[in-house]
């Protein structure tokens, strides 16, 4: 599964890639741009959405 992702954004210009299990952790570990945890994203999509709703 990494070695795949790491393959596939190398030949691809993904600029964003949600990884999910126990491959998430890792493939954020090595830094690469665009890489994403769907918990993460929503967490960040939650917080914006309240911070618009208090203005």
């Amino acid at each position: 599964m990494v070695e795949r992702v790491i393959a596939d954004a190398g030949k691809h210009s993904l600029s964003d890639v949600l990884v999910t299990g126990g491959d998430a952790n890792l493939l954020i570990s090595l830094g690469l741009s665009g890489v994403h945890r769907p918990d993460l994203v929503l967490s960040g999509l939650r917080a914006i959405h309240a911070e618009d709703a208090s203005e």
